[in-house]
């Protein structure tokens, strides 16, 4: 494997030291387009929330401060990003209740109806199939739930298959899954896509 192909795969599931390293880029790289995709959530609430492909927990850090009394859960297919999510937020609690896991969009492990917001930052070019996953994330959402959804416009290009390397593709693809409200633009080379259950 060369050394491109083994940085791409360990972009997608972390894992050692590189994973570690890569963990601390992506987060000084992605603060800025999380913060525009959550604007237009409210902060005078509570949500229950699901940010999906976590990390090292950057983003529920973020919403941690957001978000007051919120319950916020986080999933990942790597072992050491659940680590350094939980490492990163054990002392930023802030009244908030925290769990996160080992997980997998394709199956949620969340009952119907049971989350008010849902987030994807810069991950769904590493799910195997973004129409399950999309179906997924519509059964775990409340009614008038929100799922943000953002990508770097590169990577998507680099990643994905010919129908999803564009922004252009995505408004069906959320309006299959059941989504309405949808709302997708470019910000500093970034996809942000907005929509509601």
């Amino acid at each position: 494997m060369g050394v491109i192909q083994f940085l791409v795969e360990q972009s997608g599931n972390p894992s050692g030291w590189i994973g570690k390293l890569l963990l601390h880029t992506m987060d000084l790289s992605h603060g800025n387009v999380i913060r525009k995709a959550l604007e237009p959530i409210r902060t005078d609430r509570s949500y229950r929330v699901l940010d999906i492909g976590c990390g090292s927990g950057y983003a529920l850090k973020i919403m941690n401060r957001q978000f007051h009394d919120s319950k916020l859960h986080g999933i990942d297919i790597s072992e050491i990003c659940v680590k350094q999510s939980n490492l990163k937020n054990k002392t930023a609690l802030n009244g908030h209740s925290f769990d996160i896991r080992l997980g997998n969009v394709a199956a949620l492990f969340y009952e119907d109806n049971s989350m008010d917001l849902v987030t994807a930052f810069q991950t769904h070019y590493f799910w195997p199939d973004i129409h399950q996953a999309c179906r997924e994330i519509y059964r775990a959402l409340k009614p008038h739930g929100r799922f943000l959804l953002t990508g770097d416009l590169y990577k998507m290009k680099y990643h994905l298959s010919n129908r999803h390397q564009i922004m252009e593709a995505y408004p069906a693809l959320l309006k299959e899954a059941g989504f309405s409200q949808i709302e997708i633009f470019a910000y500093n080379g970034f996809m942000i896509a907005r929509s509601v259950k």
